[in-house]
């Protein structure tokens, strides 16, 4: 399973005779198939966790492929639709020179023999007439994103409260407009980036104050550019009471009468066409933490992964990934031996944690591997020639845009419905010099 970026570094290399792009939707484009243009059957089986009018929570300028900036005419903080126009025509140079299998579901993916360097059996269901299919690889690349399988919590009186009121909770996944929130008491249980998105969309017609939920330090505090007035914040949900529609929170106070619940808590990893490997038995839930560089299983290097981590702009980060893996796999860059990899597994562990928090890589850790796996590119054979395709490399305006993404967002959000006609940071108030000179947001108002 490929995903675009990476099959363009796999053909920059011009050493493979095949490859294969599986996709189980009808389009290119990924999640960023809205439901809304979608067909009736990717709807069914794969919704869409983007929402029709969803806009960008990073500026284009972060968000883009290296060397391939969107349109001047689509706004900094492009809607569903411009990232997926902008994600098809970047294919379009892929399409021609590769195996392209839409509605094609991967089912399993097994080892052909138990060695490190094994082949893969691959068994696809094609969809459109309902065949299976058994092909095989020398190498596979898993690219399926993680917005599949949604993530909630386990509290306390949740089960029953969905079974007495199964209209009432959703998770953003299945977000689609806040229509449905008119003049509803609304609590959202999580305050990262996917609801500060729903948060922003619901609060200007539920009823007030629009009630979130978070832990602490994760997500925004009441104090931060990215809280708004109408909102309240509470601590963690420890138990639902259905019989009233009651809530407990972890500082023993209490909500009642609560229309809907809305879980804004990320997603789990999935992955259950390799649960013949070890650790995969489960689908994989908190992701494969045997990987070198978040990228080779150390167990087997012909299987590799692309944007695991977590807290990373996946544009550039999965072309940072492909590069490494076209020029590994193409014999050009040579894998430390397995104990120098498990050595870095195991140190990564240490650091950053086990599960999820080893995939975890906030700024400045996401700007820093960029580059960091540039200066192992630079180390493959030959790599000065013209023919091959270069991988990213954040210079100093890139980490400050890195840095300031989410000051740049707030600002141009600031400014309503004229938003739309911001195109540049510069549009918005913002100019890179080795001392930033943006204005403090606080300068800045809403307007329209």
């Amino acid at each position: 399973m490929f995903d675009h970026r990476k099959s363009r570094y796999l053909l920059s290399e011009k050493a493979f005779t095949k490859i294969s792009i599986f996709d189980q939707r009808s389009n290119v484009g990924g999640i960023w198939n809205t439901d809304s243009r979608s067909p009736a059957a990717d709807i069914a089986a794969y919704p869409s966790p983007i929402y029709h009018d969803m806009e960008s929570n990073i500026p284009t300028e972060v968000m883009r492929y290296y060397n391939n900036p969107f349109p001047p005419n689509v706004p900094l903080l492009p809607d569903a639709g411009q990232v997926l126009q902008y994600l098809r025509a970047y294919a379009e140079d892929v399409i021609p020179h590769v195996e392209m299998k839409l509605r094609h579901e991967v089912i399993d993916v097994t080892p052909l023999q138990r060695n490190r360097s094994t082949g893969w059996k691959l068994n696809v269901h094609a969809l459109a007439n309902d065949l299976f299919l058994e092909e095989s690889y020398d190498a596979v690349v898993v690219a399926n994103g993680r917005y599949n399988k949604p993530y909630e919590p386990a509290i306390p009186g949740l089960d029953k409260w969905r079974t007495q009121h199964p209209e009432t909770v959703l998770h953003s996944k299945f977000y689609k407009s806040p229509q449905r929130f008119k003049d509803k008491k609304v609590l959202i249980i999580g305050f990262s980036s996917s609801g500060v998105n729903t948060a922003n969309a619901i609060e200007p017609v539920c009823a007030k104050p629009l009630l979130i939920s978070q832990k602490s330090g994760d997500g925004l505090s009441p104090g931060s550019k990215g809280f708004q007035e109408g909102r309240f914040l509470l601590p963690p949900v420890i138990e639902f009471n259905a019989e009233d529609k009651t809530v407990l929170f972890a500082d023993n106070t209490m909500e009642s009468g609560i229309d809907y619940v809305l879980f804004c808590t990320g997603y789990e990893y999935e992955y259950p066409f390799l649960s013949s490997l070890p650790g995969f038995e489960l689908g994989g839930g908190e992701g494969n933490t045997k990987t070198y560089q978040y990228i080779f299983h150390i167990d087997f290097v012909t299987l590799s992964f692309i944007t695991m981590p977590l807290r990373v702009v996946a544009f550039p980060f999965a072309e940072t990934q492909a590069a490494v893996v076209a020029r590994v796999w193409s014999g050009r860059l040579s894998l430390p031996s397995y104990q120098d990899m498990e050595m870095w597994v195991n140190k990564t562990t240490e650091i950053r944690g086990p599960g999820k928090a080893f995939h975890k890589l906030s700024y400045p850790a996401d700007a820093d591997y960029i580059n960091e796996m540039y200066d192992w590119c630079q180390q493959a054979r030959a790599e000065n020639a013209e023919k091959f395709l270069a991988p990213p490399i954040w210079g100093e305006r890139e980490r400050w845009l890195r840095r300031t993404s989410h000051d740049i967002r707030r600002a141009t959000e600031a400014h309503g419905k004229e938003r739309f006609a911001i195109k540049s940071i510069e549009d918005a108030g913002f100019h890179y010099s080795e001392e930033p000179t943006a204005k403090p947001l606080e300068e800045y108002k809403p307007k329209g």
